[in-house]
């Protein structure tokens, strides 16, 4: 069984905060991350984008 590494692990957790920020935004009106993002969609653009590394990092990790 492989381990997930600190990297990837980090990532997923962004990814969902990032997640639960924007459905926060959407739903209740409240940007809890305003300085950094104005638009409900950026939120969702930068954790699909922080999933997709965790992805690409895991698949191409070599160390065991």
């Amino acid at each position: 069984m492989k381990k997930m590494s600190a990297g990837v692990g980090t990532l997923v957790l962004v990814g969902m905060l990032l997640l639960l920020g924007g459905v926060i935004l959407k739903f209740a009106g409240l940007n809890l991350l305003e300085p950094l993002f104005f638009i409900p969609s950026s939120f969702f653009v930068v954790a699909n984008t922080c999933f997709l590394l965790a992805l690409v990092i895991d698949k191409f990790d070599k160390a065991e």
